[in-house]
């Protein structure tokens, strides 16, 4: 038979059963519409690929095994007949093809599509059956996308038991996968199950919440005050859930007029009310739009909007609905007895799962970081050579996720204008919404990058179901307030941008900078999921990158705003979709393999330096190998515990781990919470994640207490999940920093809607309040700041709440205007007034770059710039040449002329680090690099001085040119321990646990050894430096930590006068005898610059005689007691005389102040309270701790009342910060207006 034959009976015999298979659709009540497009091409790859590639679900359509040409075309129509159906539910045809081909290779990406769509549509039911089938069927799949597609089948099943409460169920899963390897997502999927198991065992009374949350949402929709929704926070469930009459007397405790009604099939539902699911849970129904029911349920995280049919099929119709509703046609009011056997249960999850943003907080120290350690002696030359500081991989770990955290960028540039182009790859070990298999350009499982970003949503329901994936990693669910009139959803929680619906098919986020971000690049989609893919990024100044796509959503190219390309190319032949190299407009590539399971193995930098992965037999990358050698990884789980272990190339091992209720932590903070802020001092030992560096790990490996912390916050919609907010911080040793924010109407323990603190606190050494406030407009800028001192910011922004008007700054003696501008319409300022009213004017081009700026004595700089952008000269107000610049094919200056034509030459490598710099005599001055380290500088003379580095980076050895070795030695979180300098002397340094100096010594080549050390206080302030000799110096701060003076044992005091921005306007040094040895006055300006500096010296004396007091102010007093709440201690230190401070009776009474600081006192004064007349006898004792018995001066007298009393000091007291007046004898009750103390 002719080959044009055989095509014609193919042909007619597919003809013959497609119309088999469409009296087969119509046996099931569906018709085939004429828009099915009928393939008619025969070949049966050709076909399949059509399916593979079509993006008819949120899965594309993989295959277990080969399939006939007969079944492909039946597929295909059923796929038709579905997505033409007009209803997303209209999945007869789907389930007609799996009725009839119940073995069919399509069936497993058919069942977990069918169920996510299920899902998604509030079919609970029929999402747990598909998803049971094709886990049934298809778990042994071994191929790596089918397999994949299995793995997340059994992710949503087990995640979907785990959130309605099926203990057992779960369990029973669990034990199914013992031992199998997870990829994909569904590693977070099983993850939370597990903790979620964990809480159903551990802690039922809060696992199966989900009728008050219920309760709540209807609350917070009906705008309900925080006290109301603070009484749900006390509910627990038992184990078995919580019953329909629970729910019920719930909403009559909150005076929620609702009462619990069955319903008839098919009555209307009155709104806002509580349902209850056929699967034992209960949910909120807030709305109805559409013809769908927006439903809210914390413990799916995500709203749904479901269809009526939906909710047909999944209630059990029972449900709390307002009292008036009860009594229509329809309803029963249904009698407690049958009420209290109606359950729901779940709400079981433990942290939120898209917190691996690129933003979000890591828990590392970093101490691979890219920048080179110039603090031990690579100096200037390697600061200076270091360029953008990029290539090979770095690590750190998502902090409240506990994941695995990779980020190289081997290939960058920044043009002149607009946005930088850095190619990122990202990996996060528990990247929780990537698709199992992909149907657009990607780096394979877990891994992305800063390019890859793009919105899903729901075409045909605008403003639902809209979820933003990150560039970098992570996700932001969109849906939550969404403003149909204006296409904006709610801003961001941790960045403010917003994100705005432009049109049908197009998006923008919008910064709060003023640059925004365009989804242009739609995959087509008509029904959910549509992915509209990232096409462009715009600065503030409107300089644009543009991305392009071909026609299989692969990244092609990205232009910078020059019009130059970074081409993507892709050559990995078994997926086509995978990027294997990134080459930039200057032919400068990057390499990026893959192993047989599509799993990203090695990332070849634009210098040729190769990085390596290997993995476990899932996803998980354990081990990476760099040019320094290998590091490893190491994760676990059990319960809600979550940990990592990372071990560098010499073998020194960091931890995070995330934990409840660890060993040595309490359930509130001993030492109490700041005042004047919104905190809860409860459920401390919750919720948080510790890290151990690799010292602290070695030294104290278990001990909690020696770990940093970070306790968290829940998130907003559902108390049982930890948030990426964060609620306190605290390092070992030190006070907590505690954090508040707006919004947080629940408590202080629960997210508000954004994560910008608006408070800011600790506790000091004297429980006195460390407080920073903040205040924001709705774009997330700062609006007001008001430091501890009191002292306050005021920013005023344009209409646009972008551009900065004015800053004001208002301190106790005035409100000062600090600066004023105005602006283009590309956020650039025109003007700026400064703080003494000169005016400073710029002009700019059209790509926003500075062409002129005039100060206020009218001289004008000029920037000039080519076609392109780049700088070519500065030109001074006299019209002469500053600087010139010339360029290299990259960008990149390759050289510098002064204006007096002395003009320097440069090069770089492909990473764009500096290599040599030529001078006009031609010498040289080169930079030699190992690594990402520079390994040697040889200056202009042909001297060289050479640096090595260990496998950690950490500099260990300096050479200079005359052969001279300085040697170092660090401790295993990469601080310096020692430095062994030429001469044979060793520097040694030791840490607190906080990582602060706590020690020096100096050990010179004789073995004489000099030691320093160093003390802090509990908010980690030095509090005291202890010389070799033995002597100690004090520093003293104020309220806002700031420097003002020192006391030291030998007698010498300094004392330092700040003004309100913090300006030294005045610097005494007394000596023993306290004479002023030292006097030194500086005026300021309007904007903080000297303009006089005047100095004294004073000759020291032995007649004791006085120089000028300061004087000092307390921080806090206590007292033996108080008359009544009117005269309490602080009364006597407020520097009010008209309040006191008054004893409840005769002698002795004592008051007690804390002066804050450790310092030498000179005199005191006091304001007496006299009644009746007589004689008073007041001890005076003081010391370094509460308490103090070293007597100061014994006084007697006889005051009138009001009479100051000055105390004057034989000679400065050793250095005291607490001092107790004790009254002993008193005719009346020892009384003080006023107590003053001097230095």
């Amino acid at each position: 038979m002719s080959h044009k034959n055989l095509t014609r009976t193919l042909s007619k015999q597919l003809a013959a059963r497609a119309a088999a298979f469409t009296l087969l659709l119509s046996s099931f009540g569906f018709g085939l519409p004429a828009a099915v497009a009928m393939p008619t091409d025969p070949n049966t790859a050709a076909l399949e690929a059509r399916l593979r590639e079509g993006r008819f679900f949120e899965e594309p359509l993989v295959t277990t095994g080969p399939s006939s040409i007969e079944e492909q075309q039946a597929l295909w129509v059923a796929i038709q007949q579905y997505r033409d159906g007009g209803a997303a539910e209209f999945f007869g045809p789907l389930q007609a093809f799996l009725d009839q081909h119940p073995d069919s290779p399509w069936n497993l990406a058919l069942r977990t599509n069918m169920g996510l769509t299920y899902y998604r549509l509030g079919y609970f039911s029929r999402a747990i059956d598909a998803w049971e089938a094709a886990w049934r069927d298809d778990r042994a799949q071994a191929q790596p996308d089918t397999k994949r597609l299995a793995d997340r089948a059994f992710g949503e099943l087990i995640r979907m038991h785990a959130r309605i409460g099926h203990a057992e169920r779960v369990n029973a899963l669990l034990k199914e996968v013992e031992g199998r390897p997870l990829q994909g997502a569904a590693t977070e999927a099983v993850a939370g199950a597990r903790e979620g198991l964990w809480l159903m065992r551990n802690q039922p009374g809060t696992a199966y919440l989900c009728g008050p949350m219920a309760i709540r949402s209807i609350l917070q929709f009906q705008g309900a005050d925080v006290s109301r929704l603070a009484k749900i926070e006390a509910v627990r469930s038992s184990p078995h859930g919580v019953t329909l009459d629970t729910v019920g007397k719930l909403a009559k405790q909150l005076k929620l007029p609702y009462a619990i009604a069955k319903r008839s099939p098919g009555t209307p539902i009155p709104l806002p009310a509580v349902v209850h699911w056929k699967i034992n849970h209960y949910a909120a129904i807030v709305g109805e739009q559409n013809g769908r029911y927006h439903v809210k349920d914390a413990t799916f995280g995500n709203d749904l909007w479901i269809s009526k049919d939906a909710l047909e099929s999944e209630t059990s119709n029972y449900f709390l609905i307002p009292k008036q509703a009860a009594k229509q046609p329809g309803w029963t009011i249904v009698a407690q007895a049958e009420a209290r056997k109606v359950f729901g249960m779940g709400n079981t999850t433990s942290v939120d799962d898209a917190r691996t943003r690129p933003d979000d907080a890591k828990a590392c120290d970093c101490k691979d970081s890219a920048t080179p350690d110039t603090d031990t002696g690579a100096g200037d030359d390697a600061a200076a050579a270091s360029g953008i500081g990029l290539g090979m991989p770095r690590y750190n770990v998502h902090g409240m996720v506990v994941s695995l955290n990779l980020v190289d960028t081997p290939v960058s540039y920044r043009p002149p204008k607009g946005p930088a182009i850095n190619f990122t790859l990202t990996y996060n070990q528990r990247e929780a919404y990537q698709p199992a298999n992909f149907s657009y350009f990607n780096f394979g499982q877990k891994w992305t990058s800063n390019w890859l970003s793009y919105i899903q949503d729901d075409p045909t329901s605008p403003g639902t179901n809209v979820r933003r994936i990150v560039g970098g990693g992570g996700s932001v669910w969109e849906s939550g307030s969404y403003n149909a009139s204006t296409g904006a959803f709610g801003a961001d929680s941790k960045d403010i941008s917003v994100l705005v619906r432009a049109s049908d098919t197009s998006y923008e986020r919008r910064m709060r900078d003023g640059s925004k971000e365009i989804y242009g690049q739609s995959d087509g989609a008509t029904a959910y999921p549509r992915r509209v893919f990232l096409t462009q990024i715009v600065d503030a100044q409107g300089n644009a990158v543009t991305l392009g796509y071909d026609n299989q959503l692969r990244l092609t190219s990205i232009t910078d705003a020059l019009g130059r390309q970074s081409i993507l190319s892709y050559g990995n032949a078994s997926n086509p979709l995978l990027v294997t190299r990134i080459t930039d407009p200057f032919g400068r590539t990057a390499q990026i393999g893959y192993d047989a399971s599509g799993r990203l193995s090695d990332i070849t930098d634009a210098i040729g330096m190769k990085s390596s992965f290997s993995y476990d037999a899932g996803t998980f990358i354990n081990a990476m190998t760099t040019p320094y050698g290998t590091t490893q990884f190491a994760y676990g789980e059990n319960g809600v515990q979550r940990w990592i272990n990372i071990t560098d190339p010499l073998g020194q091992t960091e931890r995070v781990e995330y934990r409840h209720a660890a060993p040595g932590l309490f359930y509130t903070e001993g030492e109490g919470v700041p005042s004047g802020m919104n905190t809860m001092n409860e459920w401390i030992n919750y919720r948080n994640t510790f890290y151990w560096n690799a010292k602290a790990y070695a030294e104290s490996a278990g001990d909690y207490t020696k770990a940093r912390i970070t306790h968290w916050l829940h998130v907003q919609n559902n108390l049982n999940v930890t948030g990426g907010g964060i609620e306190s911080t605290k390092e070992p040793g030190e006070t907590r920093i505690w954090y508040a924010y707006a919004g947080q109407t629940i408590a202080p323990t629960v997210a508000g809607p954004t994560e910008q603190p608006v408070s800011k606190g600790r506790l000091l050494e004297n429980h006195s309040t460390e407080l920073t406030t903040f205040t924001y407009n709705p774009q997330g800028n700062v609006t007001s700041t008001v430091d501890p001192l009191g002292v306050s910011m005021q920013y005023v922004y344009a209409d646009n709440g972008i551009d900065l008007l004015t800053a004001t700054r208002t301190d106790s003696s005035a409100t000062k205007l600090v600066a004023q501008y105005t602006y283009n319409n590309q956020h650039q300022p025109l003007t700026y007034q400064d703080a003494a009213a000169k005016v400073t004017t710029y002009t700019y081009n059209a790509a926003g770059q500075k062409t002129s700026e005039t100060n206020p004595l009218g001289n004008t700089r000029r920037w000039e710039y080519d076609n392109n952008g780049f700088l070519q000269r500065i030109v001074n107000a006299a019209g002469k040449t500053e600087t010139s610049y010339t360029y290299d094919a990259v960008g990149r200056v390759a050289s510098e002329t002064d204006g007096e034509g002395f003009k320097r030459q440069y090069q770089y490598d492909a990473l764009n680090r500096l290599t040599q710099i030529q001078y006009p005599d031609g010498s040289t001055r080169v930079f030699t690099w190992d690594k990402l380290d520079i390994s040697s500088v040889t200056d202009q003379l042909g001297r060289t001085t050479t640096y090595t580095h260990d496998s950690a980076r950490n500099l260990i050895q300096t050479v200079d040119p005359l052969g001279h070795v300085t040697q170092y030695d660090y401790y295993r979180n990469g601080k310096v321990k020692t430095v062994r300098d030429p001469n044979g002397a060793v520097t040694a340094w030791t840490y607190t646990p906080s990582g602060r100096l706590a020690g020096q010594s100096v050990m010179s080549a004789n073995g004489t050894v000099q030691a320093t050390s160093y003390l802090y206080d509990i908010a980690g302030r030095l509090s005291r430096i202890t010389q070799p000799d033995g002597s100690y110096m004090v520093p003293q701060y104020d309220r806002a930590g700031r420097l003002i003076g020192s006391a030291d044992t030998k007698g010498k005091n300094i004392a330092y006068t700040l003004d309100a921005m913090g300006n030294r306007t005045q610097e005494q040094v007394w000596g023993p005898s306290g004479n002023i040895t030292r006097l030194i006055n500086r005026v300021f300006d309007s904007m903080n610059r000297p303009l006089q500096v005047s100095t004294a010296g004073f000759a020291s004396s032995s007649g004791g005689s006085d120089g000028p007091l300061v004087q000092l102010k307390p921080v806090g007093a206590r007292a033996s007691a108080s008359y009544d709440a009117t005269t309490t201690p602080d009364k006597a230190i407020d520097g009010d005389p008209n309040t006191r401070w008054t004893s409840p009776s005769w002698p002795p009474q004592w008051i007690e102040i804390d002066l804050g600081f450790e310092v030498s006192l000179r005199a005191i004064r006091m304001m007496n309270y006299q009644y009746p007349a007589g004689e008073d006898t007041n001890v005076i004792t003081a010391g370094v701790s509460p308490n103090p018995t070293e007597v100061l001066k014994t006084i007697t007298m006889a005051p009138a009342d009001k009479e100051w009393i000055n105390v004057q000091l034989d000679k400065p007291s050793a250095p005291v910060r607490y001092v107790r007046i004790t009254g002993t004898v008193n005719p009346g009750w020892p009384t003080w207006y006023e107590l003053e103390f001097y230095r």
